[in-house]
C-alpha cells in the first residue's frame, strides 16, 4: 500500500508541475520484460463518497431566475466557464446570436456580466469583477474575459444578466471552484502476496482535498537490480479510454486477472491528476509473487 501526496505553493507551481509529471516515469525501463501476462477482469466501478456541503448554483434574492427567454434554445449560443480551475486561470463567457432577428434584438440590450467570490455555500463574499458590455448587431456576439485571483480553496460565481431597460430579462449563471493546490492517493491491494496465476483487487482512494481524474490504465512493474522494469501484459489487451472523477473520500476499485508471473517484487501503478491543479503523479502498490 502507497500513500502518495502531493501538494504545491503558488510560487512554485510551474517548476513541481513539470517535476511531477518526470516522476511517474523515473526507474523505469522503455522495453517490457516477458513475464506472464495481465489483463483487466473488470473495467472497474466508483464507490460513492459521502456528500459534501451543496454549493451548487442558487437563487439568494442576489440576481433574477432564469427566465428562459433568451437561455433557452432562442437562437442564443453560449458558452460559459464552469468546474474546477486553477488560481489565475482566465475564464469567459461568449454569447453569440445564431438567427439574424435575434441579433437586432440584442442590439437594444445590454449584458452585466459579474465574477462574485462564495463562502462554500454560495454566500456572497464580494464582487471580483463587473463589467457591462452589448452584443454588436453586425458580430452578433458578445463576449467577457476576466482572469480569477491568485487564490486556492475558493468559490466563485461567473454570470451574465441580460438587461433591458434597467430590468433583468434573463440570467445566465455558473459555479467555478479553485481547489486547494493539493492531492493525495493511496494505491490498496487485498493481498501483499499472490500465486503466480489468480486475481487481485485494487483500491485506489482519495485521500486528499481535490478531485481526481484518472483512466481505466494501469500498468504492471518488476523490481530488477534496483530498478523498476515495466511488465508487459503478453498479450493484446485493450483498456477502455474512460476518465473517472472521484471526489475526496471517494473509492474506485478493479479487479486484475494475471497469470504465469515470474516470482519476484511487483508494483502495481495507476496515474491521476489533481482536478484544478498541474498536479500529475502515480499511485503505487507493492506485491510479490511466489
Amino acid at each position: 500500500m502507497t500513500v502518495t501526496k502531493y501538494s504545491i505553493g503558488r510560487k512554485h507551481m510551474a517548476l513541481a508541475a513539470v517535476l511531477l509529471l518526470a516522476s511517474g516515469c523515473e526507474g523505469t525501463h522503455a522495453v517490457p520484460p516477458e513475464a506472464g501476462y495481465q489483463a483487466p477482469a473488470s473495467m472497474g466501478r466508483l464507490v460513492p463518497a459521502e456528500t459534501g456541503p451543496d454549493t451548487r448554483p442558487h437563487q439568494t434574492g442576489e440576481f433574477e431566475p432564469p427566465s428562459g427567454v433568451w437561455f433557452n434554445g432562442q437562437g442564443i449560443a453560449t458558452a460559459i466557464a464552469a468546474g474546477s480551475k486553477m488560481p489565475g486561470e482566465e475564464v469567459s463567457i461568449q454569447i453569440e446570436a445564431i438567427k439574424p432577428e435575434q441579433a437586432k434584438a440584442w442590439a437594444k440590450r445590454s449584458i452585466r456580466y459579474k465574477l462574485t467570490e462564495r463562502d462554500p455555500d454560495g454566500r456572497y463574499l464580494r464582487t471580483v469583477d463587473e463589467k457591462v458590455g452589448s452584443v454588436v448587431a453586425n458580430e452578433r456576439i458578445s463576449s467577457y474575459q476576466v482572469k480569477l485571483p491568485d487564490k486556492a480553496d475558493t468559490y466563485y460565481w461567473l454570470t451574465a444578466e441580460v438587461m433591458y431597460q434597467g430590468k433583468v430579462e434573463d440570467t445566465l449563471l455558473s459555479r467555478l471552484e479553485v481547489p486547494l493546490q493539493e492531492a493525495e492517493a493511496e494505491l490498496k491491494l487485498d493481498q501483499s502476496v499472490y500465486e503466480r496465476s489468480g486475481t487481485m483487487k485494487v483500491t485506489l482512494t482519495n485521500r486528499g482535498p481535490t478531485s481526481l481524474f484518472f483512466g481505466e490504465d494501469y500498468r504492471f512493474e518488476r523490481q530488477e537490480g534496483g530498478d523498476w522494469v515495466r511488465v508487459g501484459t503478453g498479450l493484446t489487451v485493450a483498456i477502455v479510454s474512460i476518465g473517472h472523477r472521484m471526489p475526496p473520500g471517494g473509492q474506485w476499485e478493479q479487479t486484475i486477472n494475471f497469470k504465469e508471473l515470474a516470482p519476484g517484487l511487483y508494483r502495481v501503478g495507476k496515474e491521476v491528476e489533481g482536478v484544478g491543479t498541474p498536479l500529475r503523479f502515480s499511485a503505487y502498490a507493492e506485491f510479490r509473487i511466489e
